[in-house]
């Protein structure tokens, strides 16, 4: 089945895979651009389909040449459907044979991250190709897509590349001059006469184009309706903007550091960028300079761009900085714990930006925060080493003992050999110890219990009446402080 026109008209390809073009997105502010809806959703002399078949009830077209994608995107709407999407390695056979000689072919999904997704999001917008397939490869660049195959509009989608000698793999940008055949998947089952098609845009506008003039960057709305059918889109027409981030600074003061970052969205060969820190100052197109001084106190931080296209200036902004010795002086902190009693520590010096290395690491659920956890289980001195990420950097440091009447201590040796010596190995609780023994429990190397009690707190080296292997043995002392359960756990050696 195939339905043919005669192309008369030829538009140019300019916007991103959408409804709603424009001349350009990016225009200085005031200036004038003309916003448009695609021609081919009212050229019925370019409207050309080949019908390739149906699988699980959705039919499939192909077009008859090799279009833009924007264009592929508007013949998918007029077929109130959408670019053909797959989920499995058995759709994505079937598509391939829709098409072979088109050897070579195209995925590319909607990133919510992309300068080119719309707000409201809508299946237009945000497409980015799927690159680092290998040449020839019939399948997805990456990995699997994940949508149904009757999801429309889907989130990955196959279009046919070129059939050149040899093969090209033309997913580097779709506005490069390369052409697609378009891949459609529908419920319509034939092609319908060519539909009408009605505008709408957020200015009350029904006309085809509309001219604005943006004064700041912001989305264009419109609503297209196919047969009755609505489709919401947007495009984002920007004017130069630029913002600024002065928060990155420190030093001793000998001298002091900054590290501004300007973001724009204007490429840098369009900007004029001048910087001022203090008796600093940087002119040129850096977004992220280094600067540095020797004033100290109150300074200002400046920074000026100018649009050299526009001839305007995009951002003129200062901010007050207080250039002092980042530390306050931290006293030696010295503190009793209770045992197994979980500790933050709260060092003086925190800020964001700030480096954080705790010495030693051991026990600290994190030792590169500013205030890590642990759990006290013998005395430990912690020092922290701070940077303020500009090379000026102090110590805190940190002492805990252990509540000496919670205090517990198993040896790690015993020789059981009657000799009246470390025959025994015993739990010893300090005087004065208010916590409950509960369970005391005595693993050989292959983990079998060889001794476990819940009133004897020692253990003589037997098992069943005969002495034991000599050699490691490991051991769990379950027991409660104020009502909370602990369990201790080591290794004793057993020698004679």
């Amino acid at each position: 089945m195939k339905i043919v026109y005669y192309l008369l008209i030829i538009f140019p390809c300019i916007a991103s895979a959408q409804l709603v073009q424009a001349d350009t997105n990016m225009v200085c502010k005031g200036q004038a651009v003309r916003l448009f809806i695609n021609p081919k959703l009212f050229s019925p002399t370019d409207f050309c389909l080949d019908y390739e078949g149906v699988r699980d009830g959705l039919h499939y077209y192909s077009s008859c040449n090799q279009i833009s994608f924007d264009d592929a995107f508007a013949f998918a709407r007029l077929m109130k459907g959408n670019l053909v999407t797959v989920n499995d390695d058995a759709k994505n056979r079937f598509v391939a044979r829709l098409k072979p000689a088109y050897i070579k072919w195209l995925g590319f999904f909607q990133d919510p991250g992309a300068e080119s997704f719309n707000d409201p999001p809508d299946p237009a917008s945000g497409f980015v190709w799927m690159s680092g397939a290998k040449a020839g490869y019939t399948r997805w660049a990456s990995a699997q897509p994940d949508n149904l195959e009757n999801a429309n509009p889907g989130k990955n989608v196959i279009l046919g590349c070129t059939i050149v000698t040899p093969p090209e793999w033309c997913d580097v940008d779709k506005n490069d001059g390369h052409k697609y055949i378009a891949i459609i998947e529908t419920t319509q089952s034939t092609i319908p006469v060519f539909p009408q098609v009605e505008v709408l845009w957020e200015t009350g506008s029904t006309a085809r184009e509309i001219i604005v003039n943006p004064t700041k960057s912001k989305y264009y709305k419109v609503q297209v309706i196919i047969d009755g059918q609505v489709y919401q889109d947007s495009i984002k027409i920007q004017v130069p903007e630029a913002k600024a981030d002065f928060s990155k600074f420190g030093g001793c003061g000998n001298p002091f550091y900054s590290r501004p970052v300007l973001t724009s969205n204007l490429p840098t060969n369009d900007l004029n960028i001048s910087w001022i820190f203090g008796d600093a100052n940087n002119s040129g197109k850096d977004f992220k300079p280094d600067l540095q001084t020797y004033n100290s106190g109150d300074i200002i931080s400046k920074v000026k761009v100018e649009s050299i296209s526009c001839g305007e200036i995009v951002l003129d902004s200062s901010t007050t900085l207080l250039l002092e010795y980042p530390f306050d002086t931290a006293q030696l902190i010295q503190k009793e714990l209770k045992l197994n009693e979980i500790f933050t520590l709260n060092p003086l010096n925190q800020k964001e930006g700030f480096i954080y290395n705790w010495v030693p690491p051991t026990g600290l659920n994190n030792p590169n925060i500013a205030e890590p956890q642990f759990m006290a289980l013998d005395p430990v001195e912690y020092i922290l080493k701070i940077d303020d990420g500009f090379g000026c950097k102090t110590e805190e440091v940190f002492q805990f003992t252990i509540d000496p009447n919670i205090i517990i201590y198993l040896p790690n040796a015993f020789t059981p050999n009657s000799d009246n010596e470390n025959d025994l190995f015993k739990i010893i609780t300090n005087t004065g110890f208010y916590g409950q023994l509960r369970q005391f429990t005595i693993f050989n190397r292959w983990s079998q219990i060889v001794f476990d009690s819940d009133k004897i707190w020692e253990w003589d080296g037997k098992i069943k009446g005969k002495d034991a292997p000599l050699g490691i043995y490991h051991y769990a002392l379950r027991y409660e402080i104020e009502k909370v359960p602990y369990v201790k756990t080591g290794s004793v050696f057993l020698i004679r």
